[in-house]
């Protein structure tokens, strides 16, 4: 799965090798479970998120770090590459709370995470449906994605603990 801050809609269709990646990616970010082996080319960062099954709070305990990751080379306009293992739904609900957090509005890049009291489930079931338009094989667990919108939905994520998650259904 592939974001850029200079072509927001970029093709998510392909997949990339992280040995190989295309031209156009900058930076590599791997939030499967094993380290891999980028191209020396790009910058390569991994922040393990563990399946739904194995971590039932992997992905909310990693999404400070990871988003912070994002915005930071999204506000330097490099161009982002965020895999797992399947790039089914670890990748996938990376990038929906990429969207959610540092696009809003589905308009500009915003650097500062901007969670949202108001964000419904049918907001996220939105940006879910525009990423597979672009990246048809994204089959995120339902857990995974209400990791993400617990955590794009408080007005402190910092202070969301996993007692307090609500269900995605």
């Amino acid at each position: 799965t592939s974001m850029s801050g200079k072509e927001r809609h970029s093709d998510l269709n392909a997949t990339p090798s992280v040995e190989n990646p295309p031209r156009r990616v900058d930076v590599i970010l791997n939030c499967g479970e094993k380290e891999l082996k980028a191209s020396p080319r790009v910058m390569y960062r991994h922040i393990p998120v563990l399946p739904f099954k194995a971590d039932k709070h992997s992905l909310s305990a990693a999404l400070e770090e990871i988003l912070s990751f994002l915005a930071s080379n999204l506000a330097k306009g490099r161009s982002i590459l965020v895999c797992c293992e399947d790039g089914q739904d670890r990748s996938v609900c990376v990038v929906l709370a990429a969207l959610l957090c540092h696009f809003p509005t589905e308009g500009a890049f915003q650097e500062g995470p901007a969670p949202d009291p108001q964000l419904t489930k049918g907001d996220v079931r939105r940006r879910l449906g525009f990423l597979a338009s672009h990246h048809p094989a994204a089959r995120p667990t339902r857990g995974m994605l209400r990791q993400v919108y617990n955590y794009c939905h408080s007005s402190s994520p910092l202070g969301k603990h996993p007692e307090d998650m609500q269900s995605f259904k």
